[in-house]
């Protein structure tokens, strides 16, 4: 059974020697995160997933070519809506 394309592990320690070119850039950003949020709806605050992350993601799905933009649009966002 070979790999299904549309999962990433997230164990440093995995065998990812089978993914294509996609899943093992996925796979370095991921890596490279200090935060991860694996659910959304789950991991983190309803109302900024509502109002700033899924606008945000779906901006970004019609114009991919404006990922910078729409990150700092984001993170500006979330900068108002979270202390650290």
């Amino acid at each position: 059974m070979g790999v299904d394309p549309s999962n990433l592990a997230v164990n440093e320690k995995a065998d990812t020697s089978s993914y294509n070119a996609l899943q093992k850039k996925s796979a370095r950003l991921i890596a490279s995160a200090r935060h991860i949020s694996q659910f959304a709806d789950r991991d983190s605050d309803p109302g900024f997933v509502a109002t700033v992350l899924l606008p945000g993601l779906t901006q970004w799905l019609g114009h991919p070519d404006d990922g910078a933009g729409t990150l700092k649009r984001i993170e500006s966002q979330r900068a108002r809506s979270f202390t650290v």
